[in-house]
C-alpha cells in the first residue's frame, strides 16, 4: 500500500507492506513487515533537501539443506529420499555412514527448528546546493543498522540432539554501516554543440559488526526448544567477534558530447580499504569510453528507416577487496583446555596466518559494441564483445598441515574472460488495440586460467600448474575433490575416473586392482589411464566442464485492449553438472532407500547389466557416471493481466488484476531436480555440483493493483 502527494515545494511518498509466506515444507515460512518514507523539500531556488527512511521486520523459519562441509546430514531433501521409514535409531549403532538417515524425515519437522528474527533500519538525508549555473554541490549521509538473531534447536528425535540429549545454538549479529559522500556535479553547454558534464568528490563508508554465539547441550527441559538455553547442563565457551571495515574513495568523471555525435567519458577513482596494510591500501582505477552516433551524421540524419546507429569502445579497470577484515594481520581465537582437577579454562590461540603483502585484486576490461535500430526503433539490436583480465586474485589457499593452519589469503593467479553478448528487441505489431513485443538475448563467455603462481606438479598422467578444489564432503565416502583448477584451462573442470560400463566377467578385468582387491564381474569398469594395473589417484583425468557454451533468454508480450499476456524463458547450453546425489541414491553398499532401478537393474550373474554394478559395490569416487548434461530451457514466468474499465468511478483511478505462474516447466535431460543448481554457491572451489539440493518450486499468484 502506498500514498504520495505534494506541491511545487515539497512532495512525499509513503509505502508499507506485509508478507506472510508459508513454506512448502511444513513449519517453515517467512513473515515480513516493512515501511518506507521518501520526502523532498525545496528550500529555495538553489537549495533542496531529500530524505529517505525505511524499516523492516523479518521472521524466518527455515528447513535444513546441504551444509558447507558437504555433510548433508541436515538436508531434509536428502532425508526424505534416502531415509528408512521403518527403522528407529539405535544409539549404540554407529556403523551407518550417516546416522541421521536411520530416522524418518518427519523427525526433522518435529524435533528441529531453525528460527531467525531481524530488524533493519535504513535512513539517509541529502542536501543539494546550486552554487552557480551548471555547478551543484551534493552532500549525503546515510546509516544502515541490522539486529539479527538465529536459534537452531536439535531435539532428541534427530541424531545430533540424541547423542547429547538436545543441542541449541544461538547467535546474534549487530551491525552499523555509515556512509558519507560529498560530490560536485557540473553540467554546461556551449554554443549548443559542446556539452560538458562531470562529477568530482569523495565518498566514505564504515561498517562495524558484532557477532555473538553460544552453544548448549544436555537439556533438563526439552519443551522450551529455542527458548531453553538457560536449561542446558553443558555449555561451551561463548564466542564474540568484532570487526570494522572502512573504505574511502575519491573520484572524477567527465563526459563530453559534441553535437550528439561524438561522446567521450573519462573516469578516474582512487579507492582505499582498511583491509590492506598502508603500503597497499590505495589503488587507482581509470576508465575510458568512446561512442559515435553515426545516424547523427549529415549523410544519415534524414534517413527515414534508420533510427539509431551507435558504435562504442571502452577500456577500464575495477578493483576487488573481498577478503576478511583482518586477513593482513595475525588473529587469535579462544580455546578451552583442561588445567587438572576436572577444571577447564579459556585461553587464546593463533587462528590465522597474516599476509601483510595483500593488495587490491584488479580487473582490466576492453569492450566494443554496436547499437542498431530501424523503423522508429521497432527493431533494435545490440552487440557487445569483451576481453577481461583479472590479476592478483584474492583467494584462500590451503597450507601444509605442518604449519598448524588450514589456509592463508594470498594474491595468486590470473583469469581471462572473452565473450560476446547479443540483445534483440522487436515490435512486430503495434495498433490501437493490439501490440506484440518480442525480446531475446544470448551470451557466450569463455574463461581461462592464465596464471596460478604454483609449481608444475604431476596430476594423474599429466603435469600441470594446478590445484584441487574443496572436497565434496568430510565423510570418508565422499572426501575427494570434484573440481580442479589448471593453468591454461577453464575454471573448475571436473576431475575423476573414466569408466567403461560394468565388467561382465572376471576375465574382462584383466587383473586390475582397486582398493587392494582385484576387480571382478559386476564391478565398475574403471579405465586404467596409466596402464600400471592399479586403479588409484594416478588414473584420474578431466571428466567435464561446468561452464556453459552459452546462456540465453527471451520474452514476449501480447496486449489486446485491456488484456496483456506475457511470458519469459531462459536457459543454458553446454554446461555439465555433477549429480553427486547418485553416490547415495544408487549406492547399494549402505542400507539407504535407493532408486528402484539401481536395485532391479543391478548386475547379477543370472541377469547381467551394463547400467548398475552388482549389489554391495560401494560408490565413493567421482566418475564420469556422475557427470550429466546440464543444458535446459525453463519458462520462468507466465502472466495474464486485465485492466478493469472504471469509467464511472471517481474514487478509483485504475484497477488491474494479474494472474502469474512461475517456473511452470523445464525442458532438460538432467536426471536431478534442477539443472540450474550449485549446492555450494558460497564456495568458489566447488562448482557445478548438485548434492542434496531441494527442487525448484512452482508457484501461482493473483495480484490486485488499485490506484486511487
Amino acid at each position: 500500500l502506498s500514498v504520495n502527494g505534494g506541491n511545487d515545494k515539497a512532495n512525499y511518498y509513503v509505502a508499507g507492506g506485509y508478507l506472510d509466506n508459508k513454506g512448502i515444507i511444513r513449519n517453515t515460512g517467512l513473515t515480513q513487515a516493512d515501511l518506507r518514507v521518501n520526502y523532498k523539500y525545496k528550500l529555495n531556488q538553489n537549495m533542496s533537501l531529500k530524505g529517505t527512511f525505511s524499516m523492516t521486520r523479518r521472521v524466518n523459519d527455515m528447513t535444513a539443506g546441504t551444509d558447507g562441509q558437504g555433510a548433508q546430514r541436515t538436508s531434509l531433501t536428502r532425508h526424505a529420499i534416502l531415509a528408512k521409514p521403518f527403522a528407529e535409531l539405535d544409539p549404540e549403532d554407529n556403523n551407518d555412514n550417516d546416522n541421521d538417515l536411520q530416522l524418518t524425515p518427519t523427525n526433522w519437522l518435529t524435533d528441529y527448528k531453525d528460527h531467525s528474527e531481524e530488524n533493519r533500519t535504513m535512513a539517509s538525508i541529502a542536501f543539494d546546493y546550486k552554487l552557480i549555473k551548471g555547478l551543484t554541490f551534493h552532500l549525503m549521509g546515510s546509516y544502515d543498522t541490522r539486529d539479527k538473531s538465529r536459534s537452531r534447536w536439535y531435539s532428541t528425535g534427530v541424531y545430533t540432539g540424541m547423542k547429547v540429549n538436545g543441542q541449541l545454538g544461538y547467535s546474534e549479529l549487530r551491525s552499523l554501516k555509515k556512509a558519507l559522500e560529498a560530490l560536485f556535479y557540473y553540467d554546461y553547454t556551449l554554443n549548443r554543440v559542446h556539452h560538458l558534464s562531470g562529477t568530482a568528490g569523495v565518498t566514505y563508508e564504515r561498517r562495524d559488526a558484532n557477532r555473538y554465539g553460544m552453544l548448549g547441550e544436555d537439556f533438563s527441559i526439552m519443551s522450551l526448544g529455542i527458548d531453553g538455553i538457560a536449561y542446558a547442563n553443558k555449555t561451551y565457551t561463548n564466542s564474540h567477534s568484532m570487526t570494522n571495515e572502512t573504505t574511502a574513495s575519491s573520484l572524477l568523471r567527465m563526459n563530453y558530447n559534441y553535437m550528439d555525435r561524438y561522446l567521450v567519458t573519462l573516469t578516474g577513482r582512487v579507492d582505499g580499504s582498511s583491509k590492506f596494510q598502508k603500503g597497499n591500501r590505495y589503488s587507482f582505477f581509470p576508465s575510458v569510453a568512446l561512442a559515435w552516433r553515426v545516424n547523427q551524421e549529415n549523410f544519415l540524419k534524414d534517413s527515414k528507416w534508420l533510427s539509431n546507429l551507435k558504435l562504442r569502445l571502452g577500456w577500464g579497470m575495477t578493483g576487488n577487496q573481498s577478503i576478511s577484515a583482518y586477513a593482513t594481520q595475525n588473529t587469535y581465537g579462544n580455546v578451552e583446555y583442561a588445567t587438572g582437577g576436572g577444571q577447564n579454562t579459556v585461553g587464546l590461540h593463533p587462528s590465522k596466518i597474516a599476509n601483510p603483502d595483500l593488495k587490491w585484486e584488479a580487473t582490466t576490461q576492453y569492450n566494443a559494441g554496436i547499437d542498431f535500430g530501424i523503423l522508429k526503433n521497432r527493431l533494435t539490436l545490440s552487440v557487445d564483445v569483451y576481453h577481461k583480465e583479472t590479476n592478483d586474485i584474492l583467494q584462500s589457499m590451503n597450507t601444509a598441515v605442518s604449519t598448524g593452519y588450514s589456509s592463508i589469503y594470498v594474491n595468486c593467479g590470473s583469469i581471462q574472460n572473452n565473450g560476446v553478448e547479443v540483445a534483440l528487441n522487436a515490435v512486430p505489431v503495434s495498433t490501437k488495440d493490439f501490440t506484440w513485443t518480442i525480446g531475446a538475448n544470448i551470451s557466450h563467455n569463455k574463461n581461462r586460467i592464465t596464471d596460478l603462481g604454483l609449481p608444475v606438479t604431476k596430476y594423474g598422467t599429466h603435469y600441470y600448474e594446478a590445484y584441487y578444489g574443496t572436497n565434496l564432503s568430510y565423510y570418508a565416502s565422499a572426501a575427494f575433490p570434484v573440481n580442479i583448477f589448471i593453468k591454461g584451462k577453464p575454471i573448475g573442470l571436473f576431475w575423476g575416473y573414466k569408466t567403461n560400463g560394468i565388467l561382465q566377467s572376471d576375465e574382462a578385468a584383466n587383473g586390475l586392482v582397486y582398493n587392494g582387491n582385484e576387480l571382478k564381474a559386476g564391478d565398475i569398469a574403471y579405465i586404467d589411464t596409466n596402464e600400471d594395473g592399479i586403479i588409484n589417484t594416478e588414473d584420474r583425468v578431466i571428466l567435464g566442464d561446468p561452464n556453459p557454451d552459452f546462456t540465453f533468454g527471451f520474452n514476449t508480450s501480447i496486449s489486446y485492449k485491456a488484456f496483456t499476456l506475457s511470458a519469459q524463458f531462459h536457459g543454458s547450453v553446454g554446461n555439465e553438472v555433477v549429480n553427486a546425489n547418485k553416490l547415495d541414491n544408487t549406492n547399494t553398499y549402505y542400507d539407504y532407500n535407493i532408486l528402484s532401478e539401481a536395485y532391479h537393474n543391478a548386475w547379477r550373474p543370472e541377469k547381467p547389466s551394463t547400467t548398475y554394478p552388482r549389489i554391495g559395490v560401494p560408490l565413493s569416487e567421482l566418475t564420469d557416471r556422475l557427470i550429466e548434461d546440464g543444458s535446459f530451457l525453463r519458462m520462468g514466468s507466465l502472466s495474464l493481466s486485465y485492466d478493469v474499465p472504471l469509467k464511472r468511478s471517481k474514487l478509483i483511478k485504475a484497477l488491474q488484476v494479474t494472474l502469474t505462474g512461475r517456473n511452470l516447466f523445464t525442458i532438460t535431460n538432467y536426471s536431478g531436480y534442477n539443472p540450474d543448481i550449485n549446492s555450494f554457491s558460497n564456495d568458489p572451489k566447488r562448482i557445478g555440483i548438485d548434492y542434496g539440493s531441494a527442487p525448484i518450486n512452482r508457484s501461482y499468484s493473483c495480484t490486485l493493483n488499485v490506484t486511487f
